[in-house]
């Protein structure tokens, strides 16, 4: 069960990288992120709480790539 949860976090993870690509961040709405990812919103809350919180991980993650 866990690789499962840990799929569906890295395909939102994914797909937020991807819309990011075509637009700011704070232009990429969690609508489109589980579009992108094919999950139901509410699936999205499970792993993040809210959109200020999945940009922090994502600027936090971002921050370790060199």
């Amino acid at each position: 069960m866990k690789d499962i949860g840990k799929q569906t976090q890295t395909k939102i993870i994914q797909a937020i990288e991807d819309l990011v690509k075509e637009k700011s961040l704070d232009k990429v709405s969690i609508r489109e992120i589980c579009q992108k990812a094919q999950i139901a919103i509410g699936t999205f809350y499970i792993y993040f709480s809210s959109k200020p919180f999945y940009m922090f991980i994502i600027n936090w993650t971002n921050s370790f790539i060199v």
